[in-house]
């Protein structure tokens, strides 16, 4: 028997000019808030938001966050405002401010409401927040007691932010679709399987379809915001014993590890996971092609040099190691990953195809540009 677990926010909204009128929603879950916040968050969005909250009655503390989201941080967090009166924390900023807003929230044992200022992930949809240690390393994934209740995305915000962390999203997005479709024929035609199937070939559908009229279209941003947030986060709202994955997640979580990574995103970084997974599987130079060039759409056909990692032989070789030594019991279920010098060949021949390609790329990508 398989139990499925289901946590999914009870409202999300996506709307231009949205937090301008926030105040009447935050509202209903009380008068006094806790917000989780970065300085270019704040900077982005506080003047619609504050003023919002203000007429309503609801008064505010904002706590500052920057670096990696640590269990130390949330606790001392939560420690601080613990006896405040509480009644909502609102995580305000990316997917690091939200996380631990996520988990101070859970801490508290208050409702958790999301207000993203960039749409590089789903966080602001999940009930899950990735915890790291002071020094950026991937530690852990925290699966809050609830997930959000609320989520407010102002498609005017995140529209605004730095282009290059939306084109991360949607790699991020695409991942969802990339790394589940190989287990239907593990499992062939299981609801749930099918369920989130279905979820994730409509955001690549989205996404694919929307790629070149993002940045130009209201309504295609629109389109990319939900599947970014809702379509992605929805996918992810759906949780059974089994842990869905590939190749490309577990690639960025090894790579946290590596200085050389910190300055790149999270789905800059799962985007050459990504075709490293299509190496592996033995997908066609064609199809692997194909992907690279539909990457390069969003400046995200990475290659080893892109991630500091070129000529680096013994930290590629470490990197393998630890992708097989973590995960190879679930990478064998999908028919690869059965050493680590199979994963260390397989990332050589991802950056060689990767360069090949993206010189059919109409606008090589520059993936630290704004």
């Amino acid at each position: 028997m398989k139990s499925i677990k289901i946590k999914a926010p009870k409202e999300y909204i996506n709307a231009p000019g949205l937090l301008r009128q926030s105040g009447n929603l935050l509202r209903e879950y009380g008068k006094n808030a806790l917000i989780v916040a970065s300085p270019k968050s704040v900077s982005a969005a506080g003047q619609a938001l504050f003023p919002s909250m203000e007429e309503a009655g609801i008064e505010r503390t904002v706590s500052m966050f920057s670096g990696y989201v640590t269990f130390e941080k949330t606790e001392n967090i939560a420690n601080q405002h613990g006896n405040a009166g509480i009644d909502m924390v609102i995580g305000l900023g990316g997917g690091r401010v939200i996380d631990t807003a996520k988990i101070a929230a859970t801490l508290l044992k208050v409702p958790a409401i999301t207000v993203p200022t960039i749409a590089a992930t789903c966080a602001a949809w999940a009930a899950v927040s990735i915890v790291y240690d002071g020094d950026g390393k991937y530690k852990d994934a925290f699966f809050n007691t609830i997930g959000p209740e609320l989520v407010l995305a102002d498609a005017r915000i995140l529209m605004e932010a730095p282009r290059r962390f939306l084109n991360a999203g949607i790699i991020d997005s695409l991942a969802k679709w990339y790394e589940i479709h190989p287990y239907q024929q593990i499992e062939g035609n299981a609801i749930f399987l099918r369920t989130m199937t279905l979820v994730c070939e409509q955001l690549k559908e989205i996404l694919e379809k929307e790629a070149d009229t993002v940045f130009f279209s209201d309504d295609a941003a629109m389109g990319v915001i939900d599947a970014v947030i809702y379509l992605a986060g929805l996918s992810g709202s759906l949780r059974t014993d089994t842990l869905y994955h590939g190749i490309a997640h577990p690639f960025y979580y090894v790579l946290t590890k590596y200085p050389e990574s910190h300055s790149m995103l999270h789905g800059e970084i799962v985007g050459f996971g990504l075709l490293l997974q299509q190496v592996l599987e033995r997908k066609s130079d064609e199809e692997i092609g194909e992907t690279i060039r539909l990457f390069g759409k969003f400046q995200n056909a990475l290659t080893l040099a892109d991630l500091g990692l070129e000529g680096k032989r013994n930290i590629l070789l470490k990197i393998a190691e630890d992708l097989y030594n973590s995960y190879h019991s679930s990478l064998n279920r999908l028919g690869y990953g059965y050493s680590a010098d199979e994963i260390y060949r397989a990332i050589l021949e991802t950056d060689s195809l990767t360069r090949r390609h993206r010189a059919n790329v109409s606008s090589a990508p520059d993936i630290r540009r704004p």
